[in-house]
């Protein structure tokens, strides 16, 4: 199984419950020219206004931590893991309806899974270009 680090777990998440957000991420040429495949909407073409990366990254902080533990205690996170600050999934745990469901926000946007989780995952975490500040996610924000 491949694991991840949980700090970049959680701004993949951010970025699949809200993919307007990766608008206003800098990007390297060859991977904004990837996103612009996706042909996401932008903030003005949504109903809600969100609050800021930074914002989001924050309120998001609480429940991306419970929800990894209660993964964890259900043995689909392995927890090993968790404490080293990565995040690996037990495929074979994971009941077949949330695999389902998985594939069915695929197809609801095309390619944003594969895109965050190789395309945007390409760029480091932290440093002078890394993912945080290019997100506009300050090292407030960030939970290890």
């Amino acid at each position: 199984a491949q694991s991840i680090a949980f700090d970049r777990l959680r701004l993949m998440d951010m970025f699949l419950l809200y993919p307007v957000l990766l608008h206003g991420v800098s990007m390297p040429q060859p991977v904004k020219d990837k996103f612009r495949t996706l042909h996401l909407p932008r903030e003005s073409e949504i109903f809600i206004r969100l609050p800021g990366p930074a914002i989001l990254a924050q309120d998001l902080r609480l429940y991306q931590t419970a929800a990894a533990s209660q993964l964890a205690a259900r043995g689909l996170l392995v927890a090993e893991r968790m404490v080293a600050g990565m995040a690996e999934l037990n495929v074979d745990a994971v009941p077949a309806e949330i695999l389902a469901r998985a594939d069915a926000k695929e197809k609801e946007e095309p390619g944003l899974r594969e895109f965050l989780t190789v395309d945007l995952s390409s760029i480091p975490l932290t440093g002078r270009d890394g993912l945080y500040r290019r997100a506009g996610v300050t090292k407030w924000d960030r939970l290890s």
